[in-house]
């Protein structure tokens, strides 16, 4: 019987094996440890808070872009359609408290309340992704809840290979296809890569809705919303140097998409088909950037630098509004939206070791933003095109003088400081407005000592700032906003928005083995916050009124489970706990920012097989639920779990098979919205809506070969 036991468990091992993955392999006390260093986050020596993902973190998770990749991350949350993660919440906030980085560089947006769209970045581009908490000087102060640094990979990261990828979507029952090629080589002084990418995305959402007016009566909506887009992806990088002391760096980039969105609206009542509409918009995106830079090393304790980048977004949208019956449908109404924004930057910096215990640093950052804006709104009549609402056309261009100092200090091998200032002075002018200039000092102090060899303790303070909405500077009518039949005008004496910040967290590595555990408390006191407020009948205007608080607490480990038994298991895990007070401006009572989750948290493993070249692994996301209250609308999201699973083989080192299976449990995105007659809590309600959104499971296989 005991013969027989160990046979079945031989044979079972094998049958798992087949599935899993072997990477490193340690011998200690004569049993086979097997993990690998980038199954968790790497440690890092900076004076500041900074979480650093290496590409082989994600990636085994089959993530298809940017967006993918931050579902993995501490304290960065997502309020977006089911199925997507375009713009990423740190700390819960808004997204435009967030600051996206690549390269540590800010990078334009497409929206015009700087956030920044990341679903555009495919994850194959990505070398690494930083979490800074808080800034140091010598970086731009737009990261009020934090700021993301995607850094894509140059010609020293990128090895030569194929890859090829089928995607299946359980609910369209549709197949689509990905591929890539990327080739890297290096001679004498001089390093080139080259990375070009096709996706053909898809993203097939339902909904259905039950509505019921002040009356009791009911209505029940089916929608169907698909995303189809065709995108190309490109990527040069070349690293040149002269001797030891000179580096010329290069990296181009190019994101072309045309991008579909078919969304169709049934009505029902008492079972009956009463009306439908339609919203089908066509959407051609291309952003383009790069980046030029040289530094060299002045003796042996001074770095001198000099770069050079430009990026811009074209953005071309037609979306036509429309009804169908059971027999035709036709369009009422087509809205153009045709945008081009630019933005160019210079950095110049200068560091110097003093001593051996302190050096400075010295820098200017000169930028210009610039944006050509058109939309405009037409009713259709018999075929004919009809302009019933002209939303602007302007432009503007945002010149920023930014100069800093810093400085380090290191007294004993475990304590140091950095301390900074940094002063950003901004022109901002739009088609026939005078010119403002806004200024502002933003100090940093960021402190860190390490109480043990393996334990650090970190403190940072730091001022911040968000800047204002593009369009809430133009004073220009917007028609339909806050929403139909109200307008909203700009206001070009708003404020910039400032927030002190505090982060003290501590961090553990296990020096027996990779990884760390983590804590961080965080605080911030955001003043001169935007709010719109009624000016007059039905037309609203954005003001500076009152100040919030933000706070919360971050927690993150990750280890391989040797202590419980389990050598060839890595886990991580992280959960944010996050609360904020701010002062309503309709009812004036206290509540938290808007689309403010109370958490958010990841819990993860990958299982490596012995022998067999082979790995499975789990990833599992919680968020919790958030609010969003406007003048005369208010709503309640839920956010349903979201699990995913990943089974790999290789085959030596240059093949590998990977399954991915993303939103198992096909979780819905739900929302409760009230919609008032007039002010919200003031009036009576006009309309409830019960929504539940689900985008359907998705399958992956992909295919790799290295060369």
């Amino acid at each position: 019987m005991t013969s027989m036991l160990l046979k079945l468990n031989r044979g079972l091992f094998l049958f798992c094996g087949a599935l899993g993955m072997a990477q490193e392999v340690t011998v200690k006390e004569h049993m086979e440890v097997v993990y690998s260093a980038e199954d968790f986050r790497m440690s890092s020596d900076d004076e500041r808070s900074v979480l650093v993902y290496d590409n082989s973190f994600f990636d085994r998770f089959e993530p298809v872009s940017v967006g993918d990749i931050l579902k993995r991350v501490p304290g960065v949350s997502g309020s977006a359609d089911a199925g997507e993660f375009d713009k990423p919440q740190m700390r819960g906030l808004d997204p435009s408290y967030t600051q996206i980085l690549i390269n540590g560089k800010r990078i334009p947006s497409r929206d015009s309340d700087h956030s920044v769209f990341v679903d555009w970045i495919p994850a194959d581009l990505v070398e690494r992704i930083e979490i800074i908490r808080s800034p140091s000087s010598d970086m731009d102060s737009q990261g009020v809840g934090g700021s993301i640094n995607i850094v894509l990979k140059d010609a020293k990261s990128t090895n030569s290979a194929l890859m090829a990828q089928s995607q299946f979507y359980s609910t369209s029952d549709k197949t689509r296809a990905k591929g890539s090629a990327s080739v890297g080589f290096s001679k004498n002084q001089t390093s080139f890569s080259a990375m070009a990418m096709f996706h053909r995305r898809h993203n097939p959402k339902v909904q259905q809705s039950d509505i019921f007016d002040n009356e009791g009566e009911r209505l029940f909506k089916d929608e169907s919303n698909v995303l189809d887009s065709d995108e190309l992806n490109m990527l040069l990088s070349l690293d040149h140097r002269w001797g030891q002391d000179n580096l010329l760096h290069a990296q181009f980039y190019v994101h072309d998409s045309d991008r579909q969105e078919f969304e169709d609206s049934s009505f029902f009542a008492d079972g009956e088909f009463e009306e439908g509409s339609f919203d089908h918009a066509l959407i051609n995106q291309r952003n383009m950037g790069g980046q030029i830079s040289y530094q060299t090393q002045w003796g042996t304790d001074s770095i001198f630098h000099l770069s050079l980048d430009h990026h811009k977004i074209e953005l071309d949208n037609r979306a036509d509004f429309g009804e169908f019956d059971e027999e035709e449908r036709h369009v009422d109404e087509i809205e153009f939206n045709q945008s081009d924004d630019r933005e160019t930057q210079v950095n110049v910096w200068f560091t110097k070791e003093v001593s051996s215990v302190y050096r400075y640093k010295l820098g200017v950052d000169l930028k210009q933003k610039t944006r050509h804006s058109r939309q405009e709104t037409f009713e259709v009549d018999e075929g004919e095109l009809e302009s019933v609402a002209d939303h602007g056309v302007y432009d503007l261009t945002e010149d920023r003088l930014d100069s800093y100092i810093m400085g380090t200090w290191r007294p004993t091998p475990r304590f140091s400081v950095q301390t900074g200032f940094r002063f950003e002075q901004t022109e901002f002018k739009t088609s026939g407005n005078n010119p403002q200039d806004r200024s502002e000092l933003l100090p940093a102090w960021h402190f860190r000592f390490d109480m043990t060899s393996a334990t650090s303790l970190r403190l940072d303070l730091s001022r911040t700032t968000r800047r204002p909405d593009f369009q809430d500077l133009v004073p220009h009518e917007r028609r339909d906003e806050p929403r139909e039949g109200r307008s909203t005008i700009g206001n070009p004496s708003l404020q910039y928005e400032l927030a002190n910040g505090v982060d003290l967290g501590v961090e553990q590595k296990f020096l027996a083995h990779e990884g760390t555990w983590g804590v961080n408390l965080f605080y911030r006191n955001i003043r001169h916050l935007i709010e719109s407020i009624e000016i007059d009948d039905d037309l609203f205007q954005p003001r500076n009124l009152d100040e919030g608080n933000v706070w919360g607490i971050e927690l993150d480990f990750g280890a391989p489970l040797t202590m419980i038994k389990a050598p060839n298991v890595s886990l991580f895990a992280n959960l944010t706990l996050q609360d904020s007070e701010v002062r309503d401006p309709v009812s004036n009572a206290k509540r938290r920012f808007n689309m403010q989750a109370g958490y958010v948290g990841n819990v993860g493993f990958i299982h490596y097989l012995n022998g067999v070249g082979a790995s499975y692994g789990l990833h599992y996301l919680i968020q919790g639920k958030s609010s969003d209250l406007e003048f005369s609308e208010q709503s309640r999201v839920d956010y349903g779990n979201d699990l995913e699973l990943v089974l790999e083989k290789r085959w030596g080192s240059r093949f590998s098979l990977r399954l991915s299976g993303k939103n198992l449990l096909n979780s819905p995105r739900s929302e409760f919205i009230e919609e008032f007659d007039g002010y919200r809590g003031l009036d009576e309600i006009e309309q409830t809506s019960k929504e539940r959104e689900t985008s359907g499971r998705t399958y992956l296989l992909t295919f790799r070969m290295g060369f």
